[in-house]
């Protein structure tokens, strides 16, 4: 999710009370289960690189196979990702995020934390990738939660995108597709997959609605340009096997390292 967003989070925290937001989304995709999967762990991998520098960025610290799905943990330092108007605001320790994710696909489960707010802030997602899906089952997250939550549907060839984000080559109806044999029409007739997931924010609050528009508005351009991009990132990893991730996702590892060790020389 956009570091702005969780610095905000942190910098405007109070303890009136606990309170909990769920919301849902939905994203149709034109591709086959197993290239879900491989597109997912690739796009992942190549966002963390794309997101980090010496200063700050994205850090890998397991990535293994564990009971409950592959195991990865994941720490955000967003130092270097904010404006500066919310660096001082922040408060010391405020700039530090981690990430503990389980991928049992098709089922992924993902918690983010603060180690600053401690136990007054937590994201949970909870992924389902379904085959031949119309995105339009309302009991998938039955076994997990089965209350009312907004919907939304992220499209990602016809949503609006900010002008100061958007980028041809990350444009569906527009990149380069190659090896990624689709019809433009294919949101129509091509709807393989449909990813759900089940965003739940706990936090401590005092204002709740402008809290949960945040939220939404962030989550949702986090998943519609992750999607976007996995799309026309697709001849890169449309070919790829899990050993060839598994590969890549190392290398990306030790490429992490060697920029936060480089920052750490310069500094």
């Amino acid at each position: 999710m956009n570091s702005n967003v969780l610095v905000w989070l942190v910098v405007l925290c109070s303890s009136p009370g606990n309170a909990i937001i769920r919301t849902e989304y939905r994203i149709p995709l034109p591709f086959t289960l197993d290239e879900c999967r491989i597109g997912h762990l690739w796009s992942t991998a190549q966002w963390a690189i794309l997101n980090s520098d010496a200063e700050g960025g994205v850090e890998i610290v397991e990535n293994e196979p564990s009971e409950f799905g592959r195991y990865t943990f994941k720490i955000f330092r967003a130092d270097s990702k904010i404006p500066n108007t919310i660096r001082l605001l922040a408060p010391k320790g405020s700039l530090f995020f981690m990430e503990k994710s389980w991928n049992d696909f098709p089922q992924v489960k993902t918690e983010v934390g603060s180690p600053y707010m401690k136990e007054t802030f937590h994201i949970k997602t909870f992924s389902r990738y379904v085959e031949a899906d119309d995105c339009q089952q309302d009991n998938i997250f039955d076994g997990i939660y089965s209350g009312s939550r907004t919907v939304i549907p992220v499209d990602i060839v016809n949503d609006k995108i900010n002008p100061k984000e958007y980028r041809e080559d990350e444009d569906p109806s527009k990149c380069h597709r190659g090896k990624l044999n689709v019809n433009p029409d294919w949101k129509t007739s091509e709807v393989r997959v449909c990813v759900y997931k089940l965003v739940e924010l706990e936090f401590v609050w005092h204002d709740i609605n402008s809290v949960e528009g945040l939220i939404q508005k962030a989550a949702t351009q986090y998943f519609r340009q992750l999607h976007r991009q996995m799309f026309c990132w697709a001849d890169k990893w449309i070919d790829l096997s899990m050993k060839d991730i598994r590969a890549f996702e190392y290398k990306v590892q030790q490429d992490l390292m060697k920029k936060r060790s480089q920052g750490e020389v310069m500094g």
